[in-house]
């Protein structure tokens, strides 16, 4: 049983190269499950986890395990969910898998759990707004923003709906 990083990243990189990804997801899973005991600083610790899940997502999708490879994306975003990159990879991997309702559920779910948590009303009014859907995201983002008031670069990302609704009693009453 290896345990160096390099050596298991070696051995589920190989298995990838040789078109067995379905054969590296257990050994992405089997790091990511060590990752505490080999990587000890947690901000480099957050940076190996989303590198690994991403390679879990990717392996997952070419194993054609399409609900693993969105749920390895909500397990990214809960790590990162600022992370604009990784919410558009996220979306456009559950939108070909036909499972977009299914990773909106998981953050439905996350904000429900956690209504003192501002991530995620904020990863869903960002969804909303890929969906082209402002009055839902103007709502998340006041939910958002109930919660971390003084984030003021969220604030100014929360007029962006209320601008394209033509709402300029509420984007006066933000300012």
């Amino acid at each position: 049983e290896p345990d160096d990083l390099a050596v298991m990243e070696l051995r589920w990189s190989a298995l990838t190269a040789a078109g067995q990804p379905a054969a590296a997801i257990p050994e992405i899973r089997q790091t990511l499950a060590r990752l505490g005991s080999l990587v000890p600083d947690p901000a480099v610790r957050k940076e190996r986890a989303v590198d690994l899940r991403s390679r879990a997502a990717a392996a997952a999708w070419a194993a054609g395990d399409r609900v693993q490879s969105v749920d390895e994306y909500y397990e990214i975003l809960k790590l990162v969910p600022e992370d604009r990159a990784v919410l558009d990879r996220a979306v456009l991997a559950a939108q070909r898998a036909e499972l977009l309702s299914r990773l909106e559920g998981d953050f439905r779910k996350a904000a429900a759990d956690s209504p003192s948590d501002y991530r995620w009303p904020l990863v869903l009014a960002r969804l909303e707004m890929l969906r082209n859907n402002p009055k839902a995201a103007a709502a998340l983002y006041a939910q958002c923003l109930k919660v971390v008031p003084q984030r003021t670069d969220l604030g100014a990302e929360a007029l962006r709906p209320l601008e394209l609704m033509g709402d300029w009693r509420a984007m006066k009453d933000r300012c």
